[in-house]
């Protein structure tokens, strides 16, 4: 409320310049206790115009395909294998051999008011697996994970809540499945054993 008071706005670069200046809290902390910024935004009595609402929608989706990308990279790291980035640091590429891509699925409201996930872009053939991660309802963190082999690759994706979707045979509720496949396979160097 202060920073709001102070400054008569909240961005989520202005909370992180305060947080860092005067001591208060991160805007990481600020998006966990009040699960998400949005809703810190409303408490503190702060109207936000859409494009804000997506900019920080968009910040908080960088912040949690690097969360993923760092899990991934660790389970293939734990299992014996190398793990190289390409340039754009878009697709991951395991023993020089096997390719990984990571996509977020961010929730919205539709202009016919329905709940959608949608991701921009599409799921490429080139890559081997694509792991297409859902976010929540507040776009604060995944609800599920799809582990889209090559085959499964298609087009733009959007769901909707309660309608079956092609990739919906690819969902888990977490990476453990990752890691089996990680573990079901000794990996030393670019032989598989």
């Amino acid at each position: 409320r202060s920073v709001y008071k102070k400054y008569g706005y909240l961005t989520q670069n202005l909370i992180e310049k305060v947080g860092q200046e005067q001591g208060k809290p991160s805007p990481t902390t600020c998006q966990k206790h009040f699960n998400g910024l949005l809703n810190l935004y409303r408490e503190v009595g702060f109207t936000t115009t859409s494009r804000e609402i997506a900019e920080t929608s968009r910040q908080q989706s960088v912040v949690i395909y690097e969360e993923v990308a760092k899990e991934v990279v660790q389970i293939f790291v734990s299992s014996g294998a190398t793990v190289t980035q390409n340039k754009h640091k878009q697709t991951f590429l395991i023993n020089d051999d096997f390719s990984i891509r990571i996509r977020i699925l961010r929730f919205l409201v539709g202009t016919n008011r329905k709940s959608i996930w949608y991701m921009h872009g599409r799921i490429k053939r080139q890559t081997d697996l694509t792991i297409v991660v859902r976010l929540d309802k507040g776009n604060q963190g995944p609800m599920d994970y799809y582990l889209v082999p090559r085959s499964g690759a298609s087009s733009g994706l959007t769901m909707q809540e309660n309608k079956v979707t092609r990739i919906d045979q690819f969902r888990y509720p977490n990476l453990d499945y990752l890691v089996q496949m990680a573990e079901q396979t000794t990996i030393q160097g670019s032989q598989r054993v």
